[in-house]
């Protein structure tokens, strides 16, 4: 542990103390934030996160109860400083605080009265593997919710009587809570789960036979065969249906990993052309048969449902819906784990300034070197791939990849030698790691001839071991780029890199040489377990979102973060472009999570 950084934590602990003191203040209480801030800085965690919860402290002084709540949260979430005793200990804390007849303090301690139901019922993803179910004690915090006001823990409990965990499980005494809530405006998911406890007594079993029921040994859909095995509750059927009346139509933005097609696409276009369905009665009736199967328990359905909803497409954009049943689902369904986190769960933001580090740049374009293939000299000497080669059209081989500076014509570039990219990232170095400064003067492509791909914005080796491909370059001459690292098998590591053209002094020969201009490496971002990506830069500032993975084939969980990264010394036009950035890259976002 750092001594000298502990004690400023507590200087600064303390002067807030001081300053905010309240006699009203509970201090027993309040030390939760100074244990907060001890496991912080154990853990190395940053600055900025600290200064959170200093600030959150600063509003407990103050007797602002939410932050309590604030930092039970961190407690759960954070996988760093989880401690669910803890996160358990202070939710009890506000939820059994005299409310003094104030509506705010009412819906505070009823939250955190739901929240610790979902810690003992389960119902709290993140948890779900860590604690025990309690359900006894789920449904003594979910009553207290209700004695409180919050009439959506109705759900929860009926929750608890349809779980096939709970021994006292009982469907008439789960829709018994629902009951009240039937009739009321913005309770759609109460009705939802209403019909599915219905159909859980009545409804037909559901049947595996999936796509044999409807798929004849052509591979051609028999319609008639679709209708029937829906009807008899066959999951792949219902999604085929579906996808029949959407048609090319999508559910979502664009997610690549996630394709809504669950059979052979053109076979499903074919059978849609033939039924002559047009967009909006294909979409409604794909609304109502998703509906449909997500009654029956059906998780895809019951996804592309949701997704129906929050993107408006076959009625109107229902949010809380779409929310509620994509929380619920997520529990148990991985491909809900990830859409909840693209559209509904708070992002994860950390900035970083590194305008110290943008200094003696050189714009590339006044030096001889370029990262774009179509820019440089190589690529009119490009020799056209194997017609067999994967999109042949697009793709080329360089016909000289170890050509020197000196062999460039005056008025072309080089393309940047694949030896410096290599010797930065560490591919040729003894250890592996990375170098920071590398002349590319001095620097062969190292490659044999003839096994250098090209297109007009990537670079790679054949066999593919390695590659570059340049995502963009920012105002003071930084460039972006991708870079893969492949070993074959599962090694598939993915980074992006921040590169420039640096002025340096140098020593030699008992003589000082100024202002010689490298290639530097600036440093780098890891991208290996990335689901989902998508960058944009303005000006000296980057940013790049993903959703991440952590990679568990059985139960796969997802954690969004958004990375800021700015060479920008000027603070107000900084916030101008993260602004203008923030609300174009997350517009997707403005009803589901604005923040």
């Amino acid at each position: 542990m750092n001594f000298f950084r502990l004690l400023f934590i507590y200087l600064i602990a303390s002067t807030v103390g001081c300053m905010y003191a309240n006699p009203a203040a509970d201090n027993i209480a309040i030390n939760v934030f100074d244990n907060a801030l001890r496991i912080q800085d154990e853990a190395g965690v940053d600055c900025d996160y600290v200064k959170n919860i200093v600030e959150m402290r600063k509003r407990a002084e103050k007797g602002d109860m939410s932050a309590y709540l604030e930092l039970a949260d961190i407690y759960l979430s954070n996988a760093l400083c989880r401690n669910i005793d803890m996160a358990i200990e202070i939710l009890k804390y506000i939820a059994n605080k005299p409310t003094n007849g104030k509506p705010e303090m009412q819906h505070l301690a009823g939250t955190a009265a739901i929240r610790l139901g979902d810690i003992h019922s389960g119902n709290l993803l993140i948890l779900n593997e860590l604690m025990k179910k309690d359900f006894k004690e789920a449904e003594k915090w979910y009553n207290k919710a209700i004695f409180l006001g919050e009439g959506k823990a109705r759900i929860f409990l009926s929750y608890i009587y349809s779980n096939n965990d709970n021994p006292a499980k009982d469907y008439e005494v789960a829709k018994e809570h629902l009951s009240p809530l039937l009739d009321k405006k913005g309770y759609d998911i109460a009705r939802f789960e209403y019909e599915f406890l219905c159909f859980l007594q009545t409804g037909p079993k559901i049947k595996q036979d999936g796509q044999k029921a409807f798929i004849g040994e052509n591979g051609n859909i028999d319609y008639d065969a679709l209708i029937k095995s829906v009807k008899d509750g066959n999951f792949e059927a219902q999604v085929y249906l579906a996808q029949i009346y959407l048609g090319e139509q999508e559910l979502s933005i664009a997610v690549p990993a996630y394709n809504m097609f669950y059979g052979a696409k053109d076979k499903i276009l074919e059978c849609r052309e033939k039924l002559g369905i047009n967009k909006e009665t294909g979409n409604k009736l794909a609304l109502k048969t998703l509906r449909e199967s997500a009654i029956m328990g059906n998780p895809k359905g019951t996804l592309m449902y949701a997704l129906m909803l929050t993107n408006g497409i076959g009625a109107e954009k229902n949010i809380a819906f779409a929310k509620d049943l994509m929380a619920r689902l997520r529990i148990k369904y991985e491909d809900a784990r990830f859409f909840y986190e693209l559209y509904f769960a708070k992002l994860n933001i950390n900035k970083l300034n590194l305008s110290h580090m943008a200094q003696r740049i050189v714009p590339i374009e006044e030096t001889p070197y370029t990262f774009y293939p179509e820019e440089s000299y190589e690529w009119t000497k490009k020799i056209k791939c194997d017609e067999n080669y994967h999109d042949s059209c697009a793709n080329f081989r360089l016909k000289d990849a170890n050509l020197r500076l000196r062999d460039i014509p005056e008025g072309y570039k080089k393309l940047m030698p694949f030896q410096a990219v290599a010797k930065l990232v560490g591919l040729i170095t003894d250890d592996g790691d990375n170098t920071y400064v590398v002349d590319p003067a001095q620097s062969n492509a190292f490659f044999e001839n003839n096994n250098v791909c090209v297109n007009k914005y990537k670079v790679w080796t054949e066999p593919d071991m390695f590659s570059y491909k340049i995502i963009g370059k920012l105002e003071g001459g930084i460039q972006i780029l991708h870079i893969n690292l492949s070993g074959g098998g599962s090694l598939n590591e993915n980074y992006i890199y921040f590169l420039a053209m640096q002025k340096i002094d140098v020593l030699h020969d008992n003589m000082l040489e100024k202002g010689l201009p490298v290639l530097t490496n600036l440093g780098h971002i890891c991208n290996y377990s990335a689901k989902y990506m998508k960058t944009m830069h303005k000006g000296n500032v980057f940013i790049l979102y993903r959703i991440y993975s952590d990679l568990l084939r059985d139960n796969e969980s997802f954690t969004n973060d958004v990375t800021i990264i700015s060479f920008e010394t000027d603070k107000e036009l900084e916030s101008k472009h993260i602004n203008s950035m923030m609300r174009e890259m997350f517009s997707f976002r403005k009803e589901t999570c604005p923040e």
